[in-house]
């Protein structure tokens, strides 16, 4: 009987714990209808269920139906049952991501919704064997790592899956033993979806190979998340390698390349997750990317991501960073004779005092500029331009200042935030690096005291 033959995933997995209340999805068709039926009769075991119905409005009068029907089996069951609603297609139009998974968003955010509404510890959903073969052989097609190999777990937090090794054969066969109706949704047969291509037309193909592919399946999707979870397991033990930098976070070069690459992909995955770029966002050439900045010779490369984001190579780390959160640039501001200048956003102020200069060497943060000179030309405070110069103050030569930045390993996206104090035809000073050696005020003279706060290179 099928319900003996799910006990075991339902009890190594703690699907149904004594007392709870089960939220099913059910959609209509065979294999919801199914473990709806299951889930009745498993209700002598102290156990509550609750029907939710979501109707996604893309098939016109067959969607009403559809919820018509679950509704109407409900009554009759002594179920109680719950509907949502929602305009799948045009939510898709709007955000631009596919019906496909907009409609599971949608779904998935109603059900666990209402689980929360009702108080219920667990959302069982009617996937099968045959959907974890589906599953798996898109994942495949289309370029997944281990994770996405190891198929659609058995349980994943509150969400259970007690169909999960169940073929669909034997759906149908119980369906028909119990005399239990179902609707069959014509958009399973649209070939324009890869999941129905797949279903159609591999799979058949696949199975007269295997007449038993979907066990063959199951088991190895099994193995796999044996040895995925030891990673994980292993991963975890390093997962002090990401340092918070505020919103951001910030990893070791080095680290990483000691570590195994298994481990270190994971690790990249991990540290997406916490700057809110999920596994689905992310594809093996973004990963393949992330890694070559390991190898590179670019001490400042790096690699856009979805969901606005972005790793950036400093040096001997990896920035793993929101784009929004950085400034491009700001726009040039006059330089006062007396007073502070700041810059909405940005992190440094800068205050210039008119006094007579101290006898004192010119830090990055602290100088005095000739106020004779200041007084022939105005100054601003800009971002550096191609082709800047400055020779500092007892520092060498003159040279651009892209090669100051980059002997100082200024990490490249915050280059065209630092002060650059100039006139029209010359670099005065940089913030953080100083003043050119011909504009610093003698000892005693007339002078712009320029302090900067907020700039620590």
């Amino acid at each position: 009987m099928l319900i003996q033959q799910i006990s075991s995933l339902v009890q190594e997995y703690d699907m149904f714990p004594a007392g709870a209340t089960v939220l099913c999805a059910v959609s209509g068709g065979a294999d919801s209808m199914c473990l709806l039926h299951i889930l009745k009769e498993l209700q002598q075991n102290d156990l509550t269920v609750v029907a939710a119905h979501y109707n996604h409005l893309l098939r016109q009068d067959a969607s009403d139906a559809d919820e018509a029907f679950v509704q109407s089996i409900c009554a009759q069951w002594n179920i109680p049952f719950h509907v949502g609603r929602g305009d799948v297609r045009a939510t898709a139009a709007k955000t631009g991501q596919g019906i496909e998974e907009t409609a599971r968003a949608m779904r998935y955010a109603f059900l666990q919704k209402t689980a929360a509404a009702l108080g219920a510890g667990r959302i069982a959903t009617a996937h099968t064997a045959d959907d974890n073969v589906e599953t798996i052989l898109m994942r495949f097609v289309r370029g997944s790592g281990l994770s996405g190999l190891c198929g659609i777990p058995p349980r994943r937090g509150d969400i259970v899956r007690p169909l999960l090794q169940t073929p669909r054969k034997a759906i149908l066969s119980y369906l028909d033993v119990h005399h239990i109706p179902h609707r069959e949704d014509e958009s399973n047969q649209d070939r324009s979806y890869t999941r129905n291509r797949l279903r159609h037309e591999v799979v058949p193909i696949l199975q007269s190979i295997n007449p038993n592919l979907s066990s063959t399946v199951a088991a190895a999707a099994r193995s796999l998340r044996q040895d995925h979870d030891y990673l994980n397991a292993i991963t975890a033990r390093h997962s002090e390698l990401i340092q918070p930098a505020e919103d951001n976070r910030v990893v070791s070069r080095m680290a990483l390349l000691h570590l195994p690459p298994a481990i270190a992909t994971r690790i990249l995955y991990q540290t997406l997750e916490e700057i809110g770029v999920g596994r689905k966002d992310i594809s093996v050439s973004h990963i393949k990317a992330i890694l070559s900045l390991l190898h590179s010779n670019d001490p400042s490369g790096r690699v856009t991501l979805p969901r606005g984001a972005l790793v950036q190579r400093v040096y001997e780390e990896l920035l793993f960073a929101k784009t929004s959160d950085f400034s491009d640039t700001f726009s040039p501001v006059s330089l006062p004779v007396d007073g502070k200048i700041s810059v909405p956003h940005l992190p440094w102020t800068i205050t210039v005092t008119p006094c007579l200069a101290a006898d004192t060497p010119p830090s990055g943060t602290l100088f005095f500029l000739d106020a004779a000179k200041a007084a022939q030309t105005p100054l601003e405070i800009r971002p550096r331009k191609t082709g800047d110069t400055i020779r500092l103050f007892h520092r060498g030569g003159t040279k651009s200042l892209k090669e100051w930045m980059v002997d100082a390993k200024i990490p490249r996206h915050i280059r065209d935030l630092i002060p650059v104090f100039a006139t029209n035809a010359e670099v005065v000073a940089v913030a953080g690096f100083g003043p050119a050696e011909h504009w610093v005020a003698a000892p005693g003279d007339p002078a712009l005291k320029i302090e900067i706060e907020g700039i620590n290179l």
